[in-house]
């Protein structure tokens, strides 16, 4: 399970556990100093040890309770809203270190930033350009990427779906 986080997150520095049997046995140990990470370890089922745990399991808890739905939607509904809110210490939120960039949101529907005002007129410019230009209706080939049949197969030209896209209708 730690290696499919390291595979998505990157090797930390320090690990916290709570020292128990899995976090001590030799293979572990060894696994750790081959990747250069530091074992902190507390004092096994003793929750006080860890408050900073203890606190973020109780307050998953609370969140399982209040939501309805299956538990895997209950759970992205609550990772999203967790990585969301602005830490504490830090005041912003644990997304923006972790992947490098704010989140969007719902919230961000309400105010548009000023790249999507951009890219929706840009949007509108292309699509009038495209509307006052004629389509050619012309004999054209594409390409068959199913290994069945022709490379290349005739067709003509119905409409543009994109500015470098087309819906062609094959000649069958």
């Amino acid at each position: 399970m730690l290696r499919h986080q390291f595979n998505s997150h990157g090797l930390p520095h320090l690990l916290v556990s709570d020292n128990a049997s899995a976090f001590r046995g030799d293979e572990f140990q060894q696994f750790l100093a081959k990747n250069g990470i530091r074992h902190v370890g507390g004092a096994p089922h003793h929750p006080g040890t860890n408050g900073l745990a203890e606190n973020a399991a109780t307050s998953f808890k609370e969140a399982m309770k209040k939501t309805d739905g299956y538990l895997a939607a209950r759970l992205d509904l609550y990772l999203f809203d967790y990585r969301l809110t602005p830490h504490v210490t830090t005041g912003i939120p644990p997304c923006e270190p972790l992947m490098g960039r704010r989140f969007k949101t719902r919230f961000d529907l309400l105010k548009p930033s000023l790249d999507d005002k951009v890219l929706k007129k840009q949007e509108i410019q292309a699509r009038e350009r495209d509307e006052g230009s004629k389509i050619q209706i012309e004999p054209v080939y594409y390409t068959n990427y199913s290994k069945l049949g022709p490379a290349n197969i005739p067709g003509t030209v119905k409409s543009m779906t994109a500015p470098v896209s087309w819906l062609v209708k094959g000649a069958k």
